[in-house]
């Protein structure tokens, strides 16, 4: 009966192989999920300020119009 000696270090490396491309497609995913979740964010923040900016205008016009009216025509 002849045995054979199987260096397991074979599979191993194998299997290391496979885990580390496991591990740099995970790490690759999760990278753009975050760059596209970072522009997003951006995105939000400028409608936001857009929208603020443009609301503080509108109501500061009605209330600068409120006042000129009550100092012009006081009731």
């Amino acid at each position: 009966i002849e045995t054979t000696f199987r260096d397991p270090s074979d599979e191993l490396v194998r299997d290391a192989r496979a885990v580390h491309s496991l591990i740099y497609d995970i790490r690759t995913s999760a990278t753009q999920q975050f760059t596209t979740t970072r522009s997003t964010t951006h995105i939000v923040n400028l409608a936001a300020l857009l929208v603020s900016v443009f609301l503080s205008v509108i109501i500061a016009g009605y209330l600068s119009d409120k006042i000129t009216n009550h100092i012009h025509h006081p009731s």
